[in-house]
């Protein structure tokens, strides 16, 4: 019997068909070429990438958004940062507390820092 052959997921794809055409904010997403994750990990930075950019317009007011998704700490991290007003006192709601339950669950963890624009840090162990 022959094999079920599957395309891995082009990541940097997935996150740019997220933002495609957002109304007045400017993404930049930067994917190193030796991220590897697996499916589960990919919907993970996925998921996450559309509560940030939902966040960024709706609460922050910013005009800028960065993304990046490298290669650490024997997994992969996916780091985004605006412009925007940031939070000194933050409230995690509903959408950033699925973000952090949906990485825990695959063994990794989530961060915000509302200092200076907005910050998200989510990490997920190698798959």
């Amino acid at each position: 019997m022959g094999e079920l052959r599957v395309e891995p997921l082009d990541l940097a794809a997935a996150l740019t068909r997220v933002v495609r055409d957002l109304p007045g904010l400017e993404v930049q997403i930067d994917v190193a070429p030796d991220v590897d994750v697996g499916e589960e990990q990919a919907a993970a930075f996925v998921r996450a990438v559309q509560e940030i950019v939902t966040n960024a317009l709706r609460h922050a007011g910013a005009r800028t958004l960065r993304i990046e998704v490298s290669s650490e700490r024997g997994g992969a991290v996916l780091s985004a940062v605006d412009d925007g007003a940031g939070a000194r006192k933050l409230t995690v709601g509903n959408g950033l507390r699925g973000l952090v339950e949906r990485f825990e669950a695959l063994g990794g963890s989530a961060s915000f820092d509302g200092t200076c624009g907005f910050r998200v840090t989510a990490w997920v162990p190698a798959s």
